[in-house]
């Protein structure tokens, strides 16, 4: 990448890259991974071996790094809070619930739409997310237990 296309962001949002073991597209994200540390851009990352190998280079190799690092995982205090709402509350309103079995049915997406529609019509609408690109669209709660889950 170029200086401008480097400098036309802040943020980096990995995924699950790893899944595809390509020497080319292994090179290719370590080199533009190394080179937002170098210029303290912010991360937002998916996949767990993703963060902890962020983690460390940033550890070993730049430890001025002044970005931040954005992944949310289920961590055990988590699922004990999780716990601790059980029995849960009755709730007096409305909600929706977007499930399914399998990827690439179009959740996310119904779910976002839902949410649009739904506050162009003055309702307060919060959302929770399973998947963890929920921390981009403004989920008012990302629980990452879709796709792949930390």
């Amino acid at each position: 990448m170029t200086s401008n296309e480097l400098n036309s962001f802040d943020t980096l949002v990995i995924g699950y890259f790893l899944e595809q073991l390509l020497d080319h597209n292994l090179i290719f994200s370590y080199n533009l991974i190394k080179s937002c540390v170098e210029l303290d851009k912010n991360f937002i990352i998916w996949d767990e071996t993703v963060y902890r190998f962020l983690k460390k280079l940033i550890e070993t190799s730049y430890p001025a790094y002044q970005g931040q690092l954005i992944f949310n995982n289920v961590d055990k205090p988590l699922v004990g809070k999780l716990y601790s709402l059980a029995p849960l509350q009755e709730y007096y309103s409305p909600t929706i619930c977007v499930i399914g079995t399998g990827s690439v049915q179009g959740k996310f997406t119904v779910q976002m739409t839902l949410k649009r529609l739904l506050e162009e019509l003055d309702y307060k609408v919060s959302l929770i997310s399973t998947e963890p690109q929920g921390v981009l669209f403004n989920s008012d709660f990302i629980f990452p237990f879709g796709y792949n889950p930390p």
